[in-house]
């Protein structure tokens, strides 16, 4: 799999690069300028040093991974090539393969050439499940891909009036970009927090090694890659911008956005709020016409990653990562989520009752409030159960349901 990345086209080979380059200085701290070249059939990327520094943050964590023992990217062991001679040249090198665990090795060295150099250190490690189809398969979230369809058929029914602009191909190619969008973020969002989930999410397919770590990286770049291509084939330029954007959100959302409190929250958010107005614009109309729908959907989603922050609190504080509960608790996370929520319920009934004297208007504001009242009956329950996993799974799951009546009946009384 490593080497098959030679056969891919610069763009794509310096997309991967750019990537383990990220992952390295998330956990590092250092800047590097990388050059990719082969060695016995393995996959090095090499940077020179350009200077480094150390965020609190990031020596909180250094600090976590040496007390666990584990072999991370922070890890100061030497770089060993496919012949199993060790690296100390004064460069930072970056081994990226794959091992018979199914970890991809990603390591760090900055010894010289006068160093003495240690043995690879062998730390115990939980034993690996070996790979399998259907973790490759979990590691998509399936289930998110009807939904990133349905956003942008929302958008384009609020903004055409007719079912018949579903089946335009401008729109089809959008909700495809929105779908890889969706299943590239997770795949990217999961080989970057490799760590964190060891302690959040122990079971994932990529902690349990059912899924090679490379190949993750890989299938991530591919799905981003074919959402830039498709936006080739759509216009107009407004279009091609909202999908090019998302994709370049994605990106920079792990390494970059996702340590900034609320910030990531806020991204993800925008992200997938964006697909109702690319729906518009795949439709014809302006962004004015999906306005409502968008604003509804920001909140919901910017509430959900709140509770989804809530049940990741003690991996988060463990790994010096600096969330909304981590800095101010759960119980003003919770009160936080649950004004997100407010504010985008109220805009919904706003937008949906403003301008027109339709009697349907009031009804269907009405019914709305009826549809997003479970969420509310979610808040409350996580909150009583002095905030369970289980419950907070249950309250993240059911989000989407309530939301996706709510579009439904924009698209049929927004006209």
């Amino acid at each position: 799999m490593v080497t098959s990345l030679w056969t891919l086209p610069s763009a794509a080979r310096g997309l991967v690069v750019a990537l383990l380059a990220l992952r390295a200085w998330s956990s590092t701290g250092a800047f590097v300028k990388p050059h990719l070249f082969r060695n016995g059939g393995v996959l090095l990327l090499t940077s020179t040093m350009r200077g480094s520094f150390s965020t609190p943050r990031q020596q909180r964590r250094r600090q976590h991974q040496h007390h666990q023992q584990r072999t991370s990217f922070a890890h100061p062991i030497p770089a060993r090539t496919s012949s199993g001679t060790r690296s100390g040249t004064g460069r930072v090198i970056l081994l990226a393969t794959s091992t018979g665990g199914g970890d991809d090795v990603v390591v760090v060295s900055t010894d010289t050439t006068k160093a003495q150099i240690p043995p690879m250190a062998t730390p115990e490690t939980k034993e690996k499940k070996p790979p399998n189809l259907s973790a490759y398969w979990e590691i998509l979230r399936p289930n998110n891909i009807p939904a990133s369809f349905g956003l942008v058929a929302a958008g384009a029914l609020v903004a055409s009036h007719t079912a018949v602009a579903l089946l335009e191909p401008k729109v089809l190619l959008t909700a495809f970009a929105a779908a890889a969008v969706s299943v590239g973020s997770c795949v990217l969002n999961d080989w970057f927090d490799i760590e964190l989930d060891r302690v959040n999410e122990p079971e994932r397919p990529l902690v349990t090694g059912e899924v090679v770590p490379v190949h993750a990286l890989g299938i991530g770049v591919a799905f981003l890659l074919a959402a830039v291509a498709s936006a080739s084939f759509v216009n107009p330029a407004a279009l091609q911008a909202t999908i090019v954007a998302s994709v370049a959100l994605t990106l920079a959302y792990t390494p970059l956005l996702k340590p900034i409190p609320l910030v990531k929250n806020f991204v993800v958010a925008m992200v997938i709020a964006a697909a109702i107005g690319a729906g518009g614009l795949a439709a014809g109309a302006g962004v004015a016409s999906t306005l409502t729908p968008s604003v509804l959907t920001f909140f919901v989603i910017g509430h959900r990653e709140v509770l989804m922050d809530i049940a990741d609190v003690e991996g988060d504080r463990e790994a010096g990562v600096r969330t909304l509960p981590v800095l101010m608790g759960r119980q003003a996370a919770l009160v936080f989520a649950t004004a997100l929520l407010s504010v985008g319920v109220g805009a919904a009934g706003v937008g949906i009752l403003e301008g027109t004297a339709d009697p349907e208007r009031p009804a269907a504001a009405a019914l709305s409030a009826l549809f997003v009242l479970p969420l509310y009956v979610n808040l409350f329950l996580v909150g009583r159960s002095s905030y369970s996993k289980e419950r907070l799974s249950s309250a993240i799951e059911q989000t989407l349901g309530p939301l996706a009546l709510v579009l439904g009946l924009m698209g049929v009384v927004l006209r």
